[in-house]
């Protein structure tokens, strides 16, 4: 391939490059100012009110963080992810540290646009390591990852722009009265 022929796509939607981890990126306009919506993210306790019951989010110190992933049938995954830089107002970069059960890396970006808002956009890096994959085996666990961080994204919209987030739980209550 010539340099002319080379594909300029993002590189998680790059054909010519091949990482070493599976890849991810979302993006969400938010109608709030990129200032306001990273204060809100770089607190642990408020994205732990946005992931819900799927994670547990337990800060550790200013910049290190445990997550636990509940999975199908109650099998868990954990990692303490640690911030590597922060832009305030802008761009948090973060790593997992070692002997995770998954290891994982990216950043979350808050564009200020003219008119609508900010845009967040979540790019993330992971691999899951051995003993996960055993524990979560028939499941595909790439698919599974990006549609819990598009959840967590659309899930932070809706807090930031309706101050709640709207959920099915009333639905599954009436649906199945003996859960309650």
């Amino acid at each position: 391939m010539t340099v002319s022929e080379k594909d300029d796509a993002p590189i998680t939607a790059s054909r010519d490059i091949e990482p070493d981890r599976d890849l991810f990126a979302h993006s969400v306009t938010i109608a709030r100012s990129a200032g306001e919506l990273y204060a809100f993210w770089r607190d642990p306790n408020n994205v732990a009110l946005i992931v819900g019951p799927m994670a547990s989010i337990v800060p550790l110190d200013g910049e290190r963080v445990r997550w636990t992933v509940i999975g199908p049938n109650g099998t868990c995954a954990s990692w303490v992810s640690t911030i590597s830089e922060d832009r305030p107002g802008r761009t948090i970069f973060w790593q997992s540290e070692q002997e995770g059960d998954v290891e994982n890396g990216g950043r979350i970006d808050f564009l200020d646009t003219d008119m609508r808002g900010a845009v967040v956009r979540v790019t993330l890096a992971f691999t899951v390591s051995a003993k996960v994959l055993e524990r979560f085996a028939p499941l595909n666990l790439g698919a599974m990852v990006r549609a819990h961080a598009r959840r967590i994204l659309r899930g932070f919209k809706q807090m930031m722009e309706a101050r709640e987030i709207a959920t099915g739980a009333r639905h599954r209550r009436m649906a199945n009265p003996q859960s309650q």
